[in-house]
């Protein structure tokens, strides 16, 4: 596992990077993982893309899912997040964002976008039901099967690009 180093761009001078991935969960840490990706997209030119996994709405407790009620749940979750991302995005500056808002699993959705990137940068926990572990699920997942560098750290800092 990598962590994030103090100063990004002297970390990876040599590196060429067009498209980054950075997989959002609103949290703070995710924050601060946009932050970092928006120094990384500036030094390298890069694109990056925002992408928020919602989970499947499911009721716990009926025993009948009603289908009008799962498509406007469906729907208000997606724009939500939407809506989420795009102040994500503005509150960053200087950097090309594509913002995706997909349904599933959060680490098998987070794997198909990582095929399209040159790197994953993603904090290692966020908002999951599970929270048992100290570096998250999901990010277990993702740094197990993942093919592409995967940047992940819990000590982000707004000054880590300053180079």
């Amino acid at each position: 596992m990598l962590s994030f180093p103090e100063h990004p761009t002297k970390f990876m001078s040599t590196l060429s990077i067009s498209k980054i991935l950075v997989p959002v969960d609103f949290s703070a840490r995710s924050h601060e993982a946009v932050r970092y990706a928006g120094s990384l997209a500036r030094h390298f030119h890069a694109v990056v893309t925002l992408l928020h996994v919602t989970e499947p709405p499911h009721a716990d407790y009926a025993m009948v899912e009603l289908p009008d009620y799962v498509a406007q749940l469906t729907e208000a979750r997606r724009s939500r997040a939407n809506e989420e991302l795009q102040q994500m995005r503005a509150a960053v500056e200087g950097f090309v964002a594509t913002l995706v808002v997909t349904e599933g699993s959060p680490a098998e959705e987070i794997l198909k976008h990582a095929e399209a990137a040159d790197m994953v940068v993603m904090p290692t926990q966020g908002h999951s039901r599970i929270r048992e572990f100290l570096i998250g699920s999901v990010t277990a997942k993702v740094l197990h099967d993942c093919h592409q560098p995967v940047l992940t750290g819990i000590h982000l800092t707004d000054d880590a690009g300053a180079a």
